[in-house]
Formats: structure tokens, C-alpha cells, sequence
């Protein structure tokens, strides 16, 4: 690092001081001297004068849309269901290492059901909640402090129909892919698995 600093870095360093900034600055002393030779500075104050009347005439004759507060719409909705399953095994069943391996993986198969339709149901509710929002006139933006609680009840409640709603809905599909994993041959292969 030193040998990078001492045959290369000054050489670089001496160049840019001793060459460079000279030519610039050489070449604003220029630009300084006609700038302000005979009528030069008034030709300069009043192109700057007429540019910043230009500008301001072309941004206004484009009419530019100004939005304070955009709009800003989620395109989505987080759902999160927490599935905490607790299995229930008999002692009895419990004690046989056969019939506790067969009976929990027969149990699997239910916290299997029951994970595929929260993950089905929460991209549900999330697309319901947040379609029936934007058709219930709710959007995302200012709104007006004594209006505020009035609001967020309003939105509290929507949110609650829509849930229960699809909540129920869910509860039947459930019950229905609980009772196909509960078939008399899943009975009969689990007692088989264990004589």
C-alpha cells in the first residue's frame, strides 16, 4: 500500500494539483473576464432573467397534474391464520411404538387438511376483504380527523362480515376434507399397519 501511494497516488496527486486545476482554473478566469467585459454581464443577467421566465411559462403552459397526497391502493392484503394443532392419542394406543406411529401419521393427515385450507382461505380472505373494500368506497388517503373514528368503525365492522363469512364457508370445506380422511379404508389400513 505504501509502494501504491509513493510510485503512484503522488504522481496522480502532484498531476491533478499541479496540471489539472491549473487548466481549470485558467479557464474560468477566462469565462470570468468575458463574462464581465463591456456589455456582457447585462446580455447574462437578462438571459438568466428571460430563462427563468421560460421555464416557468412552459411548466405552467403544460398544465402538469400536481396530486398532493396519490393515491396509494394496496394491490393486496395480508391474511394470517395461526394453526397451532394439538393431536390427542389415547395412553393405550399411546404406549404400542407400532400403533402411536400409525395413528400419528393417520393425525398428520388431518393437520395436513387443516394447513391446505387456511393457506387456501387466506388468499381468499385477502383478495375478498381488500375487492369489497374498494366496492364499499374505502380507500387509502387523508381523511378528515372528525371523521377518522367514524371510519375505521365502519371499516372494522365491513371486515368482520367479510371474515365471518369466509370463515364459515371455510369451516364447511373443512369438515368435508376431515371426513374423506376418515374413510372406513383409512381406518382399515391403520388398524392393518399394526396386528
Amino acid at each position: 500500500l505504501t509502494l501504491l501511494n509513493v510510485f503512484l497516488l503522488n504522481k496522480l496527486a502532484n498531476w491533478f494539483q499541479e496540471v489539472l486545476l491549473v487548466r481549470l482554473e485558467n479557464s474560468y478566469l477566462k469565462f470570468l473576464k468575458f463574462a464581465l467585459r463591456g456589455w456582457n454581464p447585462t446580455i447574462f443577467m437578462g438571459g438568466t432573467i428571460f430563462l427563468l421566465i421560460f421555464t416557468i411559462a412552459m411548466y405552467f403552459s403544460s398544465k402538469p397534474k400536481v396530486e398532493f397526497f396519490p393515491s396509494n391502493d394496496p394491490s393486496y392484503v395480508n391474511i394470517e391464520f395461526e394453526l397451532s394443532p394439538t393431536i390427542f392419542i389415547a395412553q393405550e394406543v399411546y404406549q404400542d411404538p407400532c400403533n402411536r406411529k400409525a395413528v400419528t401419521e393417520h393425525e398428520m393427515k388431518h393437520v395436513m387438511v387443516d394447513r391446505k385450507i387456511v393457506n387456501k382461505y387466506s388468499k381468499i380472505i385477502g383478495n375478498k376483504v381488500l375487492s369489497e373494500l374498494k366496492q364499499r368506497g374505502f380507500h387509502v388517503g387523508p381523511i378528515k380527523s372528525q371523521y377518522a373514528q367514524q371510519t375505521v368503525d365502519r371499516m372494522q365492522k365491513t371486515v368482520g362480515q367479510i371474515i365471518n363469512h369466509e370463515y364459515e364457508k371455510m369451516k364447511l370445506e373443512r369438515i368435508d376434507l376431515q371426513r374423506a380422511v376418515d374413510s372406513l379404508e383409512e381406518y382399515e389400513r391403520v388398524g392393518a399397519l399394526c396386528p
